[in-house]
């Protein structure tokens, strides 16, 4: 069988911190084609976000309006994270997306991130669906040049 190809695609988003208030507000938007079983697939997505960091804490939240082929999404993330101290953060999440004559996701999530140094971090997270009841366990590393 053959993989999904890329064809075509493009993103471009920006965000802005409100002075020394904590307050970041974001937008972005996507575009990308892609080729499946022969056919052309197109999908679109418009995002909008804020988040608010007070010390150690972190909320935010993101809206996400999406066109999944000829089938129209939206749907939503909130997020809370704690820095528990310089090396260990822990972060919460939870998120649906409710796609009109397709199928909803729901999952919440959570996970923890160990920043070495720099350029360097592991992570142990656990995604769980509530709409397929699955659930999903990552290991990770990261090295940013």
């Amino acid at each position: 069988m053959k993989e999904d190809t890329f064809k075509h695609g493009f993103s471009v988003g920006a965000s802005q911190a409100i002075d020394d208030t904590g307050l970041t507000l974001a937008t972005g938007y996507a575009d990308q084609t892609m080729v499946k079983k022969g056919k052309e697939k197109e999908k679109s997505q418009f995002d909008v976000g804020m988040g608010y960091q007070i010390k150690q804490f972190y909320l935010g939240a993101l809206y996400t309006n999406q066109k999944l082929g000829s089938k129209d999404a939206d749907g939503y993330d909130v997020v809370a994270a704690y820095k528990i101290n310089s090396i260990y953060k822990a972060t919460l999440g939870f998120g649906e997306l409710h796609v009109k004559d397709g199928d909803d996701t729901r999952a919440v999530n959570g996970d923890i991130t160990a920043k070495w140094n720099k350029h360097f971090r592991t992570y142990a997270a656990v995604n769980y669906d509530t709409v397929i009841d699955k659930t999903q366990v990552m290991l990770g590393a990261r090295y940013n040049f």
